[in-house]
């Protein structure tokens, strides 16, 4: 199994756009979750937890979308930063960043920061 490194730039070397696209996905969950956090009252005796994003749903919008989230390194990449993929019976149709991966923000921004130097590599 390949690290999240050789993976992105596996991506990077069949679909540059597919790994932007990623990119640009983690980047807006990151934000999501920072958001939702910073909404919470500082008196407020619920848990942070309870303000925190949920799994953040990777919903295409575009056909180019679709056609990278099917591709199969796309996939290897996503299974890579630990995404969860979609399970159509447990009513989850689509790719999603658990809340458990988003609520290590340390560790995720450190993929985040691996999948970006990917995209910049010469």
């Amino acid at each position: 199994r390949l690290d999240l490194f050789s993976c992105a730039r596996r991506l990077r070397s069949t679909n540059p756009k597919a790994l932007d696209f990623l990119v640009q996905i983690a980047e807006a969950a990151v934000e999501a979750r920072e958001e939702a956090v910073k909404g919470r009252d500082a008196d407020d005796a619920l848990p942070i937890s309870y303000y925190e994003v949920q799994d953040y749903a990777l919903v295409p919008i575009s056909e180019e979308e679709w056609e990278y989230m099917i591709d199969r390194s796309t996939m290897r990449l996503m299974g890579a930063l630990k995404f969860a993929a979609p399970r159509p019976l447990e009513g989850a149709a689509f790719w999603r960043i658990p809340a458990s991966v988003l609520r290590h923000v340390a560790q995720f921004n450190a993929s985040l920061l691996q999948l970006k130097s990917a995209a910049e590599a010469p």
